[in-house]
Parts: structure tokens; sequence; C-alpha cells
């Protein structure tokens, strides 16, 4: 030693190493569970809802057929379906979490 090292106890660059393992899992989850997405269709197939990981949403695709369900039962379908994707989002971010 040359007098302005110092020794590092037994065991903490293992305990550091640790540290940045354990640093890089937790950020592979965070990215696993950031990119996780919930889809639904609509009953009658003219509505497709996804939401993202928080269960906002992200796309919403409409079939020709669905401009004739008339305004309000149109917005009653995307609310119903959008609630459909934001309700099987638990298991979605289970499965993610589990994945690594």
């Amino acid at each position: 030693m040359n007098g302005h090292e110092t020794e590092s106890p037994a065991g903490v660059s293992e305990l550091d190493r640790a540290m940045q393992r354990e640093a890089v899992h937790a950020d592979a989850l965070q990215r696993r569970l950031e990119s996780v997405r919930s889809t639904a269709v609509s009953s009658d197939g003219t509505v497709t809802a996804e939401v993202d990981c928080a269960g906002a949403l992200c796309r919403l695709d409409l079939t020709p057929e669905s401009v004739g369900l008339g305004a309000v039962l149109l917005a009653d379908t995307i609310r119903l379906t959008t609630a459909h994707a934001r309700a099987r989002l638990p298991e979605r971010l289970r499965e993610a979490a589990d994945a690594g």
C-alpha cells in the first residue's frame, strides 16, 4: 500500500457486486413492466382497446361497422372494452414480473 489507500473490509466488494446485480435485475424488471400492454375486443368485434402499464388507453381500433352503432352505443362499447383491457392488466403485470 502507498499510504493513501485504505483496505476494504472483507466482503465489501462482494456486496458491491451483489448490489450491482440487483440493480441490473431491478432495471430489467422495470423495463418489462413498463412495456406491458393489455388488449380487449368488444363482444361484437367492432372495438379493440389497448391500455398501457398504467391503464391509459394507448390504442383504439374501430371497424367500419362500429360507425353503424351510433354515438351513444359506440361510446359505451369503447368504455366497456377499455375497462375489460384494464381488468386484465394485473395478470399481464404479474406475467411480466414472473418472466424475469
